[in-house]
């Protein structure tokens, strides 16, 4: 493992780009992408209860109203 390790580092300096700058752009990424997802979640959250919260609402009504002819 470790001298694959080498091998690629030795690869991108050689092109001349630079091993770290691509681990840490590749660490951004995955950090960008956990963003997103966390942000999709939480709104896929706020929105279920929203949606309880209205369902809710609506069925205490139903409740609350006198059947007819009763």
């Amino acid at each position: 493992m470790r001298e694959a390790e080498c091998g690629v580092s030795y690869i991108l300096q050689k092109r001349g780009g630079d091993a770290c700058m691509v681990t840490e752009n590749m660490y951004l990424f995955f950090i960008y992408i956990l963003f997103f997802y966390l942000i999709v979640i939480t709104a896929v959250a706020v929105a279920l209860f929203i949606t309880l919260m209205v369902v809710i609402s609506k069925l205490e009504k139903q409740k609350n109203t006198p059947l007819l002819g009763g």
